[in-house]
């Protein structure tokens, strides 16, 4: 407890930010003060909030939802939302649905298999990829290998779990060369440690070198 409060008064707004937290962790993760629980698989298998399950379940219980793709009234009461919740996929990623469409997958590795079937890895092109990237991330590397792209995992920054952004752009520099389809695997989150990472600046380095994201 001495500890906790050290560490509290070690930076400011972080108590602040505790506060905070404890109140989403009463209010939406009660579950696991009740059955004793520490919870350490969030980037595997997040728990589901309970106000998220409680919406979802009235959300549910009041609508009529049909097959998006039939002319009917619960079928254009889904497509509705299906358009809705794409439209808030884009905003949140910051894409322009003028270039970019939301495609729905049943998980990570089922969207990463797309990337590896799609894109157009060939001789001199290039893939580059976090250290912490999702396992099937080395899926993709693979393909790119047998198409004859050149792939490289840039590092972490000395003994953190962050980042070396000296790293990335040596990475960047070497891989594949300019002109040739290139392509830059940086995940929002890292899948080992949970790190939020720079990527808005590393995403930036990725298109100066000419790479797609």
């Amino acid at each position: 407890e001495n500890a906790r409060r050290h560490f509290l008064r070690s930076a400011p707004g972080l108590a602040a930010l505790e506060a905070k937290m404890r109140a989403v962790r009463e209010r939406d993760f009660a579950r696991l003060d009740g059955q004793g629980c520490v919870y350490l698989d969030y980037t595997g298998a997040m728990i589901a909030p309970s106000t998220l399950v409680a919406r979802h379940l009235a959300a549910l219980q009041s609508a009529i939802l049909g097959n998006p793709h039939s002319v009917n009234a619960p079928s254009a009461a889904s497509a509705r939302e299906d358009a809705a919740a794409r439209e808030a996929v884009l905003r949140f990623v910051g894409g322009d649905p003028a270039t970019h469409e939301v495609i729905w997958t049943a998980n990570a590795s089922a969207a990463l298999k797309l990337v590896s079937e799609a894109y157009p890895f060939s001789e001199g092109g290039g893939l580059v990829y976090a250290p912490d990237s999702h396992n099937s991330v080395l899926g993709v590397a693979a393909v790119a290998s047998r198409k004859g792209a050149q792939t490289a995992s840039f590092g972490f920054s000395g003994d953190t779990l962050c980042w070396s952004l000296t790293s990335l752009s040596s990475s960047l520099a070497t891989v594949g060369r300019a002109g040739a389809p290139r392509l830059a695997v940086l995940p929002g989150q890292s899948n080992a440690s949970g790190i939020k990472h720079p990527i808005a600046e590393c995403a930036a380095m990725c298109r100066r070198a000419g790479y797609h994201i």
